[in-house]
């Protein structure tokens, strides 16, 4: 009986994937990466031919913020962040700012050999466009020792319209008064 019920617990394991997964016991970057966790994913890839693989994942939001160059924060901004480093399989959903500046953009990384080490590039869509050099950001995260963190330059995006300005008519010249009374009248001069 022990037999038994033993290679039921092993097939079951290996049918849903079971493993000593990974959690988040330091989070560095508290304030800035939000909702941290860790979930598996099935892959397109099996083993043994009918059982599929599964792929851990760090998922979260980063968070940040949009102001226009004069430091008031910018409303209703589509924010898109670009994986600089191109690991296959890492996602980020773009973000719309708030009323106070603030974006979240929902990410989902790949966790390969036990860690995360993606750099990320802020961007803005048009007609904003961001003033300051490359506002990049690193998500580390180390499987075994459970720390996640988030290496950035101050998450508050600079920009600046791209629109054309639209250039203001001055005021009509209101004609002077004459003081002779005699306006408008044609005396042949």
């Amino acid at each position: 009986m022990e037999i038994k019920s033993g290679l039921a617990l092993a097939f079951l394991f290996t049918l849903t994937g079971c493993s000593a997964s990974f959690n988040i016991r330091n989070n560095l970057a508290e304030g800035q990466i939000i909702d941290p966790v860790v979930t598996r994913k099935p892959t397109l890839e099996t083993a043994l031919g009918i059982f599929p693989k599964y792929q851990e994942y760090l998922e979260g939001y980063v968070v940040g913020g949009v102001v226009e160059a004069e430091g008031r924060p910018l409303q209703g901004a589509t924010v898109r962040v670009v994986d600089e480093t191109g690991t296959s399989g890492a996602t980020f959903e773009d973000g719309v700012t708030d009323q106070d500046g603030m974006y979240k953009v929902r990410f989902s990384v790949p966790i390969r050999w036990n860690r995360v080490d993606c750099t990320g590039t802020v961007g803005v869509e048009p007609p904003w466009q961001v003033v300051a050099p490359r506002q990049q950001f690193v998500i580390r995260y180390i499987g075994k020792a459970g720390v996640l963190a988030l290496y950035a330059n101050p998450m508050w995006v600079p920009v600046k319209s791209t629109l054309p300005k639209v250039q203001e008519e001055p005021p009509p010249v209101k004609p002077k008064k004459s003081l002779d009374g005699f306006d408008g009248m044609d005396f042949g001069d």
